[in-house]
């Protein structure tokens, strides 16, 4: 029986559409790496952003003084410098057209802070408006890490009642992704 059928005979090696098939298999495992680690590093650099409004709003909570009767938060130069001595706070995207740490303040007697900010359209400037009775929304850290004074009523010598700080992040959380914490006093 075994002399009547064609004796075949198989090349050693794959073929071309076995080889193909791996190759396939191979990209396609590569792009769903790529994306989640995509993810993860965006997802990392939120982390640091968040952690880092967290320190700023602490040293500013640190900061409010206890003597006045309004409780005014002053938050200067010195005070940045002596809690960041090596190192500050800055987005850590490496270009500089990435969201800053903003900050707004108010003096009114109730904190006006309840909501976040929901538009930051531009994400290389601060939030345009902020809530009745509060300033505009501007730097209190440079793309650099430098402490910003212009318009940042925390570093005047009157200080301000309230605060709230935002950064943008790269992920949404939520109904959009900005982030924020306000004075707790």
């Amino acid at each position: 029986m075994k002399k009547l059928l064609p004796n075949f005979i198989r090349p050693h090696g794959f073929t071309l559409i076995e080889l193909m098939v791996v190759v396939a298999i191979i990209a396609i495992l590569a792009v769903i790496g790529f994306a989640i680690f995509q993810n993860a590093q965006k997802n990392a650099r939120d982390g640091i952003r968040r952690g880092e409004i967290n320190n700023l709003s602490k040293s500013i909570e640190s900061s409010r003084d206890p003597t006045l009767t309004t409780g005014y938060y002053i938050y200067n130069a010195a005070n940045f410098t002596a809690d960041y001595p090596t190192h500050t706070p800055k987005d850590p995207r490496k270009d500089a057209a990435r969201p800053k740490y903003c900050v707004s303040t108010s003096n009114s007697a109730t904190n006006p802070f309840t909501v976040n900010p929901t538009i930051w359209s531009d994400p290389t400037v601060c939030p345009s408006g902020g809530p009745a009775g509060s300033t505009a929304y501007a730097a209190i850290v440079s793309e650099s890490g430098v402490y910003q004074t212009i318009g940042n009523a925390l570093a005047g010598a009157g200080g301000a009642r309230h605060w709230e700080i935002c950064a943008l992040l790269e992920v949404p959380t939520g109904a959009n992704s900005i982030f924020c914490i306000s004075n707790s006093q």
